[in-house]
């Protein structure tokens, strides 16, 4: 394992070759916006998910028929990624198919994960290719803790549009096919404990293509800008003094579908032969 810094006058970034995942972003003024992994909450950072988000329906899909198991958000999270290419104010991390990631996801890939400063702003790219000799699906997303030194009582998540907010429950570590409305339907969303007492936020359909986080104690605002990303999940270890935004591209397993085909699996990206997609979003933290 490595640790890759990038700086520029505003941000100073770390991140760690294992799971490409970012571990501290602090700023000019000293301040640490990244959740530090406090393992009596939670003891991760950022993990980057790929090839799948969130959970499968008794931990297997099948392709062509045939099963495969495949842990919660894939494999990418524990992975050693290759430093590809650096700058000063940039890094590119890379991780091929190998031995291990053919047993449970039957693909040959190049999966890179980019990050760049631009001013108060990390721009973070997942560019995915397919090196298979049939058609490829999968899925990507991030899972970035924000401190929170106020706690989550008084936080609030500012959207870009006002929105209807259907937050689909978590049920047998999947997503129910139920769901309650949550907010006032403006563009805010006040958080509050119990939207975290079984789980996560699911925002399955989403207007808006930005939220801001907004801390009540000090007045920080990241904003997280997904212009490639459908679904937005909000999480924190119930009572944590952070909250992660996921921008994912695919949802997690429908609780009680018996489909398990991940060619029917909703919102997969699929790659024909040696095709590339990109997925963006980016942090700006003021």
């Amino acid at each position: 394992m490595s640790i890759i810094t990038i700086k520029n006058d505003f941000l100073e970034v770390s991140i760690s070759s294992v799971g490409a995942e970012i571990q501290s972003v602090i700023s000019k003024d000293g301040k640490e916006y990244i959740w530090q992994g406090d393992p009596a909450y939670w003891n991760k950072h950022a993990p980057v998910l790929f090839p799948i988000c969130g959970g499968l329906n008794d931990g297997y899909y099948t392709l062509g028929g045939k099963r495969y198991d495949l842990t919660k958000h894939g494999f990418s999270r524990t992975a050693e990624f290759e430093v590809s290419a650096q700058t000063a104010e940039s890094v590119e991390f890379l991780l091929c198919d190998n031995e291990e990631t053919y047993k449970s996801y039957p693909f040959h890939f190049e999966f890179r994960a980019c990050y760049k400063l631009e001013r108060n702003t990390l721009k973070v790219e997942f560019i995915t290719k397919n090196l298979s000799e049939r058609d490829m699906y999968f899925a990507c997303g991030s899972h970035e803790g924000y401190n929170l030194p106020g706690g989550i009582d008084g936080a609030k998540i500012i959207f870009e549009k006002p929105e209807t907010l259907k937050n689909y429950l978590v049920e047998g570590g999947v997503m129910s096919p139920k769901y309650e409305i949550i907010g006032d339907g403006s563009d805010t969303l006040v958080l509050e404990r119990k939207y975290f007492e079984i789980d996560a936020i699911i925002l399955r359909e989403l207007n808006s293509r930005s939220l801001t986080v907004c801390d009540a104690l000090d007045g920080r605002r990241i904003k997280v800008d997904f212009p490639d990303f459908d679904h937005i999940l909000i999480w924190q270890a119930c009572g944590a003094p952070f909250v992660c935004i996921e921008p994912w591209t695919s949802l997690p397993d429908t609780y009680g579908s018996e489909n398990r085909a991940i060619e029917k699996k909703e919102s997969m990206t699929i790659l024909g032969v040696g095709e590339s997609h990109t997925d963006r979003h980016d942090i700006t933290f003021d």
